[in-house]
């Protein structure tokens, strides 16, 4: 397992951020994400594959209507 760590902002609200973190947990290959709303910072473990930021940056928009910036931190 593999932790990654993202910069992330552009979320209105923590329920935003929590709903997108259960999205991104619910896909295969990952064994848990979260959002430190406060902190701007996107956690997640992969089971195995590291994904690239472009996959990363897409399961976000799948969930959030409004631009969330994200970065490799």
């Amino acid at each position: 397992m593999e932790r990654k760590v993202y910069n992330v902002s552009g979320f209105d609200c923590p329920v935003c951020a929590g709903k997108t973190a259960k999205y991104i947990a619910s896909q295969k290959g990952i064994k848990n994400a979260e959002i430190d709303f406060g902190k701007g910072k996107l956690y997640i473990d992969y089971k195995k594959e590291v994904w690239d930021l472009e996959k990363v940056k897409s399961l976000i928009a799948d969930v959030e209507g409004d631009e969330v910036s994200v970065s490799e931190e």
